[in-house]
């Protein structure tokens, strides 16, 4: 537009000068008033633009409080429980150890590993939450090469769940992504330990890694009896989630609100739906940061 007005006034035709003249003055009073337009309409839009984003930013905050409060209501119970089993099991192979026969020992040491995945679980859902919460306008991403995440996810996993099998699928390509890499190992961990909890099913898990034009798509996926069409309709409303108890072992409820959480803070989507074998989650993770 500016070489187009530059080129009016450099180049007029001499020519039919007083005519054109008049044309040339009534293009510039066109120009002039296009811009004029553009100029007002600009801080319209750009005040859209921000009022969107702060609407944006006010959801995510209220789905936060909603998630901290159930928190502080079940926090106690959720806490004492892996808590009392990890005291009772250590305090009866403390007393007993030298009468209990080896099998007896390794299922109370069995029992005490089971309880301190499920308490770090807790502890680390709550670190997540925080980390969100704390952050006034956005998270603190960094490039982060997804292989290496999903890699760091699925040891840690390993460590609370040796016996879990999962299949990773992902592309030959490296993809980079602005992530938090601590939360989106939560997500995925929170997910398979889902998959672990809630399928009733032996079968490995799959996690498959698909790379798109715009976004990265991840899917949780198990071979398990799905999930029942009474808490697939109301398992990530606000409402319901905000009630949920933390535990994974009980039902699926807080974990999977943190897990949409986090994927909101970074501007992807998350979703849970039933599939022909199953159960799958799935959700997506920009390319370029928002």
């Amino acid at each position: 537009m500016r070489k187009k007005l530059r080129n009016l006034l450099l180049y007029p035709n001499h020519s039919n000068r007083r005519q054109k003249g008049q044309k040339s003055f009534c293009t510039l009073l066109g120009i002039a008033a296009t811009l004029t337009t553009t100029g007002l309409l600009a801080p319209r839009f750009r005040n859209q633009k921000v009022r969107k984003s702060h609407g944006k930013r006010l959801s995510q905050k209220v789905m936060l409080k909603e998630i901290h409060e159930s928190l502080m209501h079940t926090i106690p119970h959720d806490l004492r429980t892996p808590l009392s089993g990890i005291l009772g099991n250590s305090l009866l192979y403390l007393e007993s150890h030298e009468t209990l026969e080896e099998a007896e020992k390794l299922h109370l040491v069995s029992q005490i590993h089971e309880d301190s995945g499920w308490l770090l679980n807790i502890v680390e859902n709550l670190l997540a939450i925080n980390r969100i919460r704390d952050t006034e306008n956005a998270i603190n991403t960094k490039n982060e090469v997804v292989e290496e995440v999903l890699g760091e996810a699925l040891q840690k996993l390993k460590m609370r769940h040796p016996n879990f099998e999962v299949h990773a699928t992902i592309p030959n390509e490296m993809i980079v992504l602005p992530i938090d890499a601590l939360l989106i190992e939560q997500v995925i961990i929170n997910l398979l330990e889902n998959a672990l909890v809630h399928s009733g099913s032996k079968e490995p898990v799959d996690i498959l890694v698909e790379n798109g034009k715009d976004y990265v798509t991840f899917t949780v996926r198990d071979y398990g009896q799905g999930i029942p069409d009474k808490v697939l309709d109301t398992m990530l409303d606000a409402s319901t989630l905000a009630k949920a108890t933390l535990v994974p072992h009980k039902k699926i409820g807080i974990g999977l609100f943190i897990c949409k959480a986090i994927i909101s803070a970074h501007h992807g989507t998350f979703l849970g739906r039933n599939h022909s074998q199953g159960a799958e989650f799935i959700f997506t993770l920009p390319k370029r940061s928002k």
